[in-house]
């Protein structure tokens, strides 16, 4: 087998034995969910066996076996340190006298392949059904703890997955490796189909319970989040502001109907008046007359009912194929099902009608012949709402919502509880407003009408000044269809604006979550390629602009963690959508309070023809760092490469060499991350003196870049609760007088520290929300320490700002 990883040519028939890393897999019921390609599944519990991803032909055949080794062991007893570092330092170290480990063949009976990669249950599965070419890290122990390549073989990147059956695994398994060590991933997979809008609530609430048990009543640390959960829990917060405005327009649909009936009913009783009149005069009682209209209603209203549900949800269902859900239903029809609760709205709906038939009839039977006659001969002029002025009260009403919609500027209100809902009565203000344009129109529209007869008598217009007398002087009929006309115009407006205003607000809060046309994601964030990648994309037709953005977290006090975004402030005035009009600034001025007028980064220039950097140490325990050199290229990026010093002795001088890596143009040294290695000597105080730093040409030329004498022009970045301390020293020097001291007290597990130049960026300039700022008990010009990775930055809050929900 090689030594080293080799690249396996396309079309190879025989595998090509390389030095593999592996994780063993156990996904629950997975052999009823794969296709075996090649060979079987395992089974029996006499032989450990193991199926790899259709793909790894390449790498492996039928019959290999795999040594799968445990975890090591030795005879000191594993005790936890004291968490009082002079105490950890003072304990007794055991030295350890005996080793051993554990391992098992395996052997590989198969090879499968998922049936749908799709599907939702291998989103726990972190290994990679697609075979690379060549491993990551064919071997994990042999790999530097700072090597960046193990974060990726964590997520089972670049490793050869092994599958086996939980037949095997509680029985072969468990009994050759029982303190083999693992990872438990559980999951639910919903069945979205079977939730309905009913079922929300209840899918919530079970999923929440079901959280809630495994962290309180299993005690599991570290639970995952459910997709599944927050994506319904933002569904349901998000009703208020669709379902809200829907229900306004539904109810003024609902009163023009309610409206439209009455309307037709009281014209239909208008002309039958006298015929009920002369009924009431022989002694027809009220109840006798409004049964006639009640059965009539009956006639109307119970065939409706019956009918309406199914030919509503019809017409839903053929709304899926029109051209405004054709991006959602791809030209099939929408799904929809006739509920119980239609059939118990449907009754409500036809109570309703019969209500809107049985009020006039039963004002009107209450007249006799001679209060009909009385009533032709002079009709009432004013009804109750104008009697009392009720109608001003209603325009008062319209005033009052309108004035508040413009001193708020928006319908949302801060929750109590938190978040953001749509406020009811705000959004009934079209519905008020309508309402009062309507009362003032029965209120004005006689008078107007008797003085437009007399502005037309005056121009002899007899005809016209007739009609609009008699219409002036019996104005009911006229006002109510004059009325309905309003009413329908005003729903119809309504509902013009409301497609365009639901269009942006989907369209805006789309751009809200993205921020840009188009985001992605990068598999691998140490891409030496990156800025060059960006360029090439730039480059493209109907590309704009491209920026490269970080995501991650900090940590406050209390290891409170905070999302970050780190971005280019100049690209993101032109990349990022954005609204002033829920702004209080500008873009442009929030990203100028991000931007700096120094360039970032300090550092030495390298000369031409650098081969190598040399910084002379000196230190009690040289074998106890694992040292990392950081150069800046010139477009910016940075490269490490580690230090290596063969005749490194405690206590002596020696040089830290690292090689200058392969660059174009203009390089800079930038400074070392200095991190510990796991052992003994992290127990122990010591000290580390940096002296004489320099760049050695491939002529063996030694060109100085610090002689670290006068002023301290360097700083060193560590944990946040560190003890350590870093000064010029004036009692120890390679050369000269003075040296650079960094100073450590015991500790209990490995740190990272950042040795560099002064960088004249720092603080470095951030706007955070509120949430953020309280973590950090900031206000605007504070400067905190921001944890990154194990290393505390000072941080200067520019700007505080909200987010829109």
């Amino acid at each position: 087998m090689p030594s080293e990883p080799v690249e396996v040519p396309d079309g190879t028939a025989e595998p090509i034995r390389q030095p593999w890393g592996g994780y063993l897999f156990q996904l629950g019921d997975f052999e009823g969910h794969v296709e075996v390609v090649e060979g079987r599944l395992p089974s029996g519990t006499d032989a450990a066996e193991v199926v790899l991803p259709w793909g790894f032909q390449r790498h492996a055949a039928i019959g290999d076996v795999i040594q799968l080794r445990g975890g090591g062991f030795d005879d000191c007893p594993n005790l936890p340190p004291s968490d009082d570092p002079q105490q950890a330092a003072e304990e007794i170290q055991c030295e350890p006298t005996a080793f051993a480990s554990i391992s098992v063949a395996v052997t590989v009976v198969g090879f499968v392949r998922p049936d749908d990669l799709e599907d939702p249950r291998w989103s726990l599965f972190l290994g990679q059904w697609v075979a690379p070419d060549s491993p990551l890290l064919p071997r994990l122990a042999d790999a530097l703890p700072t090597d960046p390549r193990r974060a990726q073989v964590a997520r089972g990147e670049g490793q050869m997955p092994l599958l086996t059956t939980r037949e095997q695994w509680d029985g072969v398994f468990r009994n050759l490796i029982p303190e083999l060590s693992h990872l438990h991933r559980a999951g639910v997979v919903v069945d979205t189909s079977r939730i309905g809008l009913n079922e929300v609530d209840y899918a919530i609430s079970d999923l929440t319970t079901w959280r809630q048990e495994v962290q309180t009543r299993l005690s599991l640390d570290g639970f995952g989040n459910l997709d599944v959960l927050e994506t319904l829990q933002r569904y349901r917060n998000s009703q208020s502001f669709t379902s809200v405005p829907l229900l306004i327009m539904l109810l003024q649909v609902v009163g023009i109907v309610v409206y439209y009936v009455v309307m037709v009913m009281a014209m239909l009783l208008e002309r039958q008046q006298e015929e009920i009149g002369v009924y009431r005069s022989r002694g027809a009682t009220t109840g006798q007359l409004v049964g006639l209209s009640f059965v009539e209603g009956l006639v109307l209203a119970i065939p409706a009912l019956l009918v309406a549900p199914w030919l509503a949800s019809q017409v839903v269902a053929w709304l899926g194929r029109t051209p405004t859900f054709d991006a959602v239903t791809g030209g099939a029809a929408l799904p929809s099902t006739v509920s119980p609760e239609a059939y118990l709205l449907a009754v409500a709906g036809g109570a309703l009608s019969l209500f809107a038939i049985l009020l006039p009839a039963f004002i009107v039977v209450r007249r006799g012949i001679v209060d009909v006659k009385r009533e032709e001969a002079r009709p009432a002029q004013r009804s109750f709402l104008q009697r009392y002025f009720l109608d001003f009260g209603v325009v008062a009403l319209a005033a009052l919502l309108l004035w508040q919609l413009d001193q708020r500027g928006s319908v949302f209100d801060p929750s109590s509880v938190g978040g953001w809902s749509s406020d009811p009565v705000l959004l009934a203000a079209p519905l008020a407003i309508t309402a009062a344009v309507s009362l003032m129109m029965l209120r004005f529209y006689p008078p107007l009408i008797r003085i437009a007869a007399r502005v037309l008598l005056l121009f002899k217009g007899t005809a016209a000044a007739i009609g609009l007398r008699r219409a002036g002087r019996a104005p009911a009929s006229y006002a109510r269809v004059t009325l309905l006309v309003i009413l329908a115009i005003a729903v119809g407006t309504f509902a013009a604006s409301y497609g365009p205003t639901v269009d942006r607000s989907y369209e805006e809060r789309a751009r809200y979550d993205a921020g840009v046309d188009l985001r992605g994601r990068l598999s691998d964030q140490t891409d030496e390629h990156f800025d060059e990648k960006v360029a090439t994309l730039g480059a493209q037709d109907g590309i704009a602009h491209v920026i490269g953005v970080h995501r991650g977290s900090i940590t406050a006090a209390g290891n409170v963690a905070v999302p970050i975004l780190a971005l280019d402030p100049e690209v993101a005035q032109e990349a990022l959508w954005w609204r002033d009009d829920l702004a209080s600034e500008s873009l442009d001025t929030l990203m100028r309070r991000l931007q700096s007028v120094v360039p970032p980064g300090g550092g030495y220039v390298l000369p031409d023809g650098a081969e190598s950097v040399q910084i002379w140490v000196n230190t009690p325990s040289p074998t106890r760092f694992v040292p990392r050199a950081r150069f800046r290229l010139e477009d910016g990026s940075y490269v490490q490469a580690f230090f290596e010093s063969p005749t490194a002795q405690p206590d002596q001088w020696a040089p830290w060499r690292v090689a200058v890596p392969k660059h174009e143009g203009e390089i800079v040294f930038a400074g070392m991350l200095v991190g510990d290695r796991q052992d003994g000597s992290l127990r122990l105080q010591g000290s580390l003196l940096l002296d004489d730093l320099s760049a050695i040409t491939a002529g063996g030329v030694e060109v100085a870049l610090d002689d670290f004498e006068g002023v301290q022009r360097w700083m060193m970045l560590g944990a946040a609760d560190t003890q350590e301390s870093f000064a010029v020293d004036n009692t120890a020097a390679h050369d000269g007088v003075q040296s650079l001291r960094w100073t450590w007290q015991p500790l209990i597990g490995p740190r990272t520290r950042l040795l560099a130049p002064f960088d004249p960026t720092l603080p470095l300039a951030a706007v955070m929300d509120r949430a953020g700022a309280g973590a950090f008990r900031a206000d605007v010009g504070s400067i905190v320490l921001a944890d990154f990775e194990g290393i505390a930055v000072p941080v200067q809050v520019r700007a505080i700002v909200d987010y829109f929900p």
